[in-house]
C-alpha cells in the first residue's frame, strides 16, 4: 500500500492560489517520510482534527512524519502572491513550519481550516492585488534559465536593489533563489516524464542547466539527494 497525493483547481482566486491539494495515508501502512522540495510556494495545511499549519517557502527539503492512516489537506500561494494572500510579508514566512494562529488571528484561522478541509477558499483570505512589477519579475525568473536583474529593473521601472526587496517582501525569496527553484522543477517535471529515455545530461540542458555537473551540484543542494535519485523516488510516487 502506498500514500495518494492529489492537486485540484484552486476554489477561488486562481491569481494567487496555485492549487488545492490532498494527501491521505492508508491506515494499514507504515509511517512515511516523503521527500517534499522546494518550490518557491507556501501552503496552508489541515489535517482531519482541524489543526492548521502554516509552511513558508524554503530553499531546503523537508521530510515529515505521515503516519499509518494520516489525512491531510492544504491549499498552495502562487509565488508572487504569498503577501497578498495571506496579509504578512514573505521575508516574515521563509522557512516558516509554524500554527497558523501564531501568524493570523485565532477566529479567522478556524474559519480558514474549515473552508480548506471542505473545498473552499477561505472569506478570511481575501487577497490584495498582486504587485504587477513582482508577478512581471517572477514570471521571468521561473520561466527563463537565465535573467538580467538590470534589464529587467529597467523594464518594471524599479532600481535592482528595489526590485530585490519587492521580491522578498512579497514572495519571501531573493530573485536568485526564485531561478534556483524554477530551474529544479523543469528538470522534475520533464524527468518524470521522460527518463530515463531521455539522458540526464539532456535533462540539465533542457532545464537550463550550464551542464549536467552544474544540475547534480544545484539539486543535491536543494532536495539532499542526486538527480538520478529524485527521479527514481518520483517514479514510484
Amino acid at each position: 500500500m502506498t500514500s495518494t497525493y492529489r492537486e485540484l483547481p484552486p476554489a477561488r482566486f486562481p491569481e494567487i492560489v496555485l492549487c488545492r491539494w490532498e494527501h491521505t495515508v492508508p491506515s494499514g501502512c507504515g509511517a512515511l517520510r516523503p521527500r517534499i522540495i522546494p518550490d518557491a510556494c507556501a501552503d496552508i495545511i489541515v489535517s482531519a482534527d482541524g489543526e492548521a499549519v502554516l509552511v513558508g517557502p524554503t530553499m531546503h527539503a523537508d521530510f515529515p512524519l505521515l503516519a499509518g492512516g494520516a489525512h491531510i489537506r492544504g491549499i498552495r500561494f502562487r509565488t508572487e502572491a504569498l503577501a497578498a494572500a495571506l496579509g504578512v510579508p514573505g521575508s516574515e514566512i521563509r522557512d516558516a513550519q509554524v500554527s497558523l494562529d501564531t501568524v493570523l488571528p485565532r477566529r479567522a484561522v478556524a474559519e480558514i481550516a474549515d473552508a480548506v478541509w471542505e473545498g473552499r477558499h477561505p472569506m478570511s483570505l481575501r487577497p490584495a492585488q498582486v504587485d504587477g512589477r513582482v508577478l512581471r519579475a517572477v514570471h521571468r525568473l521561473a520561466t527563463e534559465p537565465l535573467v538580467d536583474m538590470a534589464a529587467l529593473s529597467h523594464e518594471v521601472n524599479v532600481s535592482t536593489r528595489h526590485l530585490r526587496r519587492l521580491l522578498i517582501e512579497h514572495s519571501g525569496l531573493e530573485p536568485r533563489a526564485i531561478n534556483r527553484v524554477a530551474r529544479l522543477q523543469r528538470f522534475v517535471r520533464e524527468g518524470q516524464h521522460a527518463w530515463p529515455s531521455v539522458s540526464l545530461s539532456t535533462l540539465a540542458a533542457t532545464a537550463g542547466y550550464s551542464d549536467q555537473a552544474h544540475m547534480t551540484r544545484e539539486v543535491r543542494e536543494l532536495t539532499g539527494t542526486t538527480p538520478m535519485n529524485l527521479l527514481r523516488e518520483r517514479r514510484v510516487a
